[in-house]
């Protein structure tokens, strides 16, 4: 994402994460995905998780 300056749910290429997970080859039933930006660790972006 950081290398083609593109921060979204949605690829460049209008696919989702399920499409995505598809085409990965990946058999799934549900899938979900988190993004975030903020921070060099996930503590600054998410807090202590608590």
């Amino acid at each position: 994402m950081a290398a083609h300056d593109h921060f979204s749910h949605t690829g460049p290429d209008g696919s989702q994460v399920g499409d995505r997970v598809q085409r990965a080859g990946y058999e799934w039933s549900a899938v979900g995905e988190n993004i975030a930006r903020g921070g060099p660790w996930w503590t600054q972006v998410f807090g202590t998780g608590r």
